[in-house]
């Protein structure tokens, strides 16, 4: 099982506590989660999951401040079919700089995986209201092209039956 565990740098703190018990569960059934090693919800996941999350890092030093408690996975190049699937979504983003460019990338691979044909499970993520924005929106895009279940905690009817939808994908509650 991979769970892409992802979301907005604002994700609020009890959330951020669940997704770091999410990430704590995941480990203990040696399933694997990817994140992005951005405040909020991606580290949340990230110190739950610890040696069990692969961490998609945009470039050496992204977000020093904060210790990579996963497996680190440096986009350090802009790979020309990486970039397709980014545009194809936000075709704005060709006129981006290079850095957000890579910033980008990394949202592919938290849900396709380095090979583009290992996509998750599943994705558990926070955005405002559960609206399709900001770098989880652009996962949120390629997990719903690729028929990957998507968990937006900040949807509020999501957050109501946060309970069953955790049962179904096998965590108990």
């Amino acid at each position: 099982m991979i769970i892409t565990g992802i979301g907005s740098r604002n994700t609020p703190p009890e959330i951020c506590t669940l997704f770091t018990e999410l990430g704590q569960e995941a480990k203990d059934r040696g399933w694997w989660v990817r994140s992005g090693h951005a405040e909020g919800a991606d580290y949340a996941f990230e110190k739950g999951a610890g040696d069990n999350c692969i961490v998609y890092i945009p470039w050496k030093g992204f977000n020093k401040d904060r210790v990579i408690l996963g497996v680190p996975r440096y986009a350090s190049e802009l790979r020309d079919d990486v970039l397709k699937i980014v545009f194809k979504h936000e075709p704005y983003a060709k006129d981006l700089s290079q850095g957000v460019q890579h910033i980008k990338s990394r949202n592919v691979y938290q849900i396709l995986g380095e090979d583009l044909n290992t996509p998750s499970d599943v994705v558990v993520c926070w955005t405002p209201e559960g609206e399709v924005v900001g770098g989880t929106g652009l996962a949120i895009k390629i997990a719903q092209q690729h028929n990957v279940p998507i968990i937006n905690v900040g949807d509020p009817d999501t957050e109501k039956n946060l309970n069953n939808i955790l049962m179904e994908i096998g965590v108990e509650v």
